[in-house]
């Protein structure tokens, strides 16, 4: 019963994110200045920010067929932030629509399987992108259609609150909490 309830939370959260055409307005084509402390990166043409005294390197949770990045604040801490760029879809793979209802399904179903409490799910709107927020302490993933290409960034960060941890992810972004719209906040309580 709680897998099927689940996959219907995951595709129910996932498929009220509208999906972008291939020639469609990119929201993210004006972005921001680059925030003090911190410098642009990209990724095809999708721009993000990372602190100064951060820097990259080879983390385990790339993906598979994706662009990955990752970057941490030295090699000694546990802290890092990734992220994934997929793009490329045809006929024969998941469009970015379903790739992220599948995600979703997939973080639902560990949560579920290991007994822990869900992560808060949101439906967020971003600079006219809405896109799905999932935090709780330590930990936040942010995952939107770029385009014809899904984006997903995470941020693990030690001693954290959930909350603290979307404004940094927030500060990658380039935008603060007034900059954000929340839509939804799932019911995660599965019985």
């Amino acid at each position: 019963m709680k897998k099927a309830l689940a996959c219907i939370l995951s595709f129910c959260l996932l498929f009220s994110v509208p999906a972008y055409a291939e020639t469609a307005v990119l929201p993210f084509a004006s972005i921001p200045d680059t925030p003090p402390g911190m410098q642009a990166c990209s990724i095809e043409d999708f721009v993000y920010f990372i602190w100064d005294d951060w820097s990259e390197f080879e983390s385990d949770h790339s993906m598979k067929k994706a662009i990955n990045k990752a970057y941490h604040p030295n090699a000694n801490a546990p802290d890092q932030i990734c992220v994934s760029y997929i793009n490329g879809y045809d006929t024969d793979q998941y469009d970015p629509e379903s790739f992220m209802a599948l995600m979703l399904y997939i973080i639902i179903m560990s949560y579920t399987e290991a007994g822990n409490e869900l992560p808060v799910i949101e439906k967020v709107l971003l600079r006219d992108t809405e896109g799905m927020m999932l935090y709780e302490d330590g930990t936040v993933m942010w995952m939107f259609q770029h385009g014809n290409a899904a984006v997903f960034i995470m941020l693990e960060v030690s001693g954290l609150s959930g909350p603290e941890c979307c404004s940094k992810l927030l500060q990658v972004l380039g935008v603060t909490e007034d900059d954000i719209k929340i839509l939804t906040v799932a019911d995660t309580e599965l019985p």
